[in-house]
């Protein structure tokens, strides 16, 4: 089978970080497959290959793989790398899912090359394939005070924090779904500003 898109999500495999902010990738990941799954009405299960869970959809005429590589975070770029070469994806058709510090918590935005701002997945695909990729950033805040981010990122998801997900992250994320397929950059970046305005007043009503 032809891909013509490669989307990965980031994060940490094993059950102990499967909730936890570095993995926001995932889970947005898992709720595209989700998406997928009830437009098309086909189920499909996580296939492990090539040192990542990996899934297949076609939708709108394209053939989308989804991937959560199983290698720590800041090796993604060698599951990437692999699969880009793989199956001849150009990397303006790779679209990185990822969790991002410099956001405050439940912005959404679309961005495309540009550094890493510290993310080691995101350092180490760009080491690995060049930088001019699409990444859709999930801010997760910045910790208060003075704790350490390393435990920040690694700690999980309050229940708030989950239920915005559920309520507003992950309806946000599918509504950009048929336009970043389009590569329609402006009509991306217009939902999440858009909704962005709707952000407090969401997040306001639940914490």
């Amino acid at each position: 089978m032809l891909y013509d898109w490669l989307w990965v999500g980031l994060g940490n495999p094993g059950d102990e970080y499967q909730i936890t902010r570095h993995n926001a990738g995932f889970l947005v990941l898992d709720s595209i497959k989700d998406f997928f799954q009830k437009e098309l009405q086909e189920s499909r299960s996580w296939e492990k290959k090539q040192n990542a869970f990996l899934s297949v959809f076609c939708f709108q005429g394209v053939c989308i793989l989804l991937c959560k590589p199983l290698s720590y975070m800041n090796l993604s770029g060698t599951v990437v790398s692999l699969l880009l070469n793989m199956h001849n994806i150009p990397l303006r058709n790779l679209v990185v899912f990822h969790d991002e510090l410099e956001l405050g918590f439940g912005t959404l935005r679309w961005k495309i090359g540009g550094g890493h701002k510290g993310h080691n997945g995101i350092r180490n695909i760009s080491e690995r394939c060049g930088s001019d990729y699409n990444r859709f950033r999930v801010g997760i805040g910045r910790p208060s005070g003075s704790a350490e981010v390393s435990k920040f990122v690694l700690g999980a998801f309050t229940p708030k924090e989950k239920k915005t997900f559920e309520n507003f992250i992950f309806p946000v994320v599918h509504q950009t779904i048929p336009w970043i397929i389009q590569s329609n950059n402006d009509k991306v970046c217009g939902i999440l500003k858009e909704t962005s305005l709707l952000k407090s007043s969401k997040l306001s009503e639940q914490f």
